[in-house]
């Protein structure tokens, strides 16, 4: 990587940290990027806004564990007003929370990984690189030589981790209360409902269920998201968000949620545990879209810059409207896929993890094609 001084464009200096920009070459088989915008200067403020280019803005961290605190958050949100891309750069040590990845990825930015061998890689992808841009390019690796051999190196699975995406429509007299889909997957798995909920993380402990909605709707986690945790039983990182239009509100869990080590019986006993908060929340609205899938990894919840272990779907659940996209009826989609109706608004469960999971993956994919705006094409 070359360093060079841009005298035509100065920037800020900071008291304790020095600006510089950084050259940079457009990966041949990257993403579109936007075309180089004039330079802006870094606003002395920020001080994790470290480096840039005319179209990406870059925060340098040693952290083990780099989490979405307030400063992160402000950011992406400075790259977004300067129109940039956001990129973290980070040593082979560090690994990214849930709410972490999902804002980074929220905000098309990208993970460089420097290695202690001085060669770059994606910390996403594993992507070989040779300049800290190319992290933009999130395309999948499609041959052995573009992936970095430190990418290969992945931690020891010991603990099972659900991966959970949950898209509820909320109907009735529950649209004053949110937080639906984690505390009923939450008290399912649990037994009890979250620990903490957070604009930033770490997420603290609110009193009441009442303090917790009422910062589930501040303008903060309208725009951003909630970021909830679980109890220390049933570990969760887990990031919560609303949207509400012409009187409808759609509610929307994604993350992570421990179950516990590899070959515990609990962790069978819990994803039994998942269809029954799917029905609990039909009392609450149409659960649209929801895909569980179970995936192997350390103890903690975080994503380490490596590749990672092979996941299994569990279940899926599709809306009325996802179901008539497909062309399904419940008397098909049982006799095909071993589907379950789920309730009154025409949901159904498919359990993919038994007799027929062939035939309901090919479903999900079919359904990822169309891209129906739910969020299944992101989730496989």
């Amino acid at each position: 990587m070359t360093f060079m001084w841009q005298p035509e464009a100065p920037q800020t200096v900071h008291a304790t940290q020095m600006r510089r920009e950084v050259t940079h070459k457009t990966p041949d088989n990257g993403p579109s990027l936007a075309p180089p915008a004039p330079a802006v200067r870094l606003d002395p403020g920020i001080t994790l806004a470290d480096s840039s280019t005319s179209y990406t803005l870059h925060t340098e961290t040693r952290q083990a564990l780099v989490h979405l605190s307030q400063a992160r958050a402000e950011f992406l949100e400075l790259a977004e007003r300067q129109g940039r891309r956001p990129i973290i750069i980070s040593d082979g040590l560090s690994a990214l929370t849930e709410p972490m990845r999902q804002a980074l990825v929220t905000a098309r930015g990208g993970w460089a990984v420097r290695g202690s061998d001085g060669t770059l890689r994606n910390g996403l992808t594993g992507r070989r690189m040779t300049e800290v841009t190319e992290a933009l390019n999130l395309a999948p690796v499609r041959a052995l030589d573009q992936m970095a051999v430190n990418h290969l190196r992945s931690t020891p699975a010991t603990h099972a981790r659900l991966r959970v995406t949950v898209s509820l429509r909320v109907k009735g007299q529950c649209h004053r209360h949110l937080g639906h889909t984690v505390n009923a997957l939450m008290f399912a798995l649990a037994n009890q409902g979250p620990a903490a909920y957070g604009l930033y993380e770490p997420a603290l402990g609110l009193p009441t269920q009442d303090a917790a909605e009422q910062l589930i709707h501040t303008p903060q986690a309208a725009r951003n998201g909630v970021v909830v945790s679980g109890p220390a039983e049933v570990p969760a990182s887990l990031m919560l968000r609303h949207t509400s239009l012409l009187g409808a509100t759609d509610e929307t869990l994604t993350g992570l949620i421990g179950l516990g080590e590899l070959g515990d019986p609990l962790v069978v006993q819990r994803l039994g545990r998942l269809e029954g908060a799917m029905r609990t929340l039909q009392d609450c609205g149409e659960v649209t879209f929801a895909l569980f899938r179970l995936q192997p990894g350390g103890a903690g919840l975080a994503t380490p810059p490596a590749v990672a272990h092979a996941d299994s779907l569990v279940a899926m659940v599709l809306g009325a409207a996802l179901v008539r996209a497909a062309g399904l009826d419940a008397g098909l989609a049982a006799r095909t896929f071993n589907a379950l109706p789920l309730g009154r608004h025409g949901s159904l469960w498919f359990p993919l993890d038994q007799a027929g999971a062939p035939a309901g993956l090919a479903l999900v994919k079919a359904l990822a094609a169309r891209e129906t705006g739910l969020g299944c094409h992101e989730t496989l």
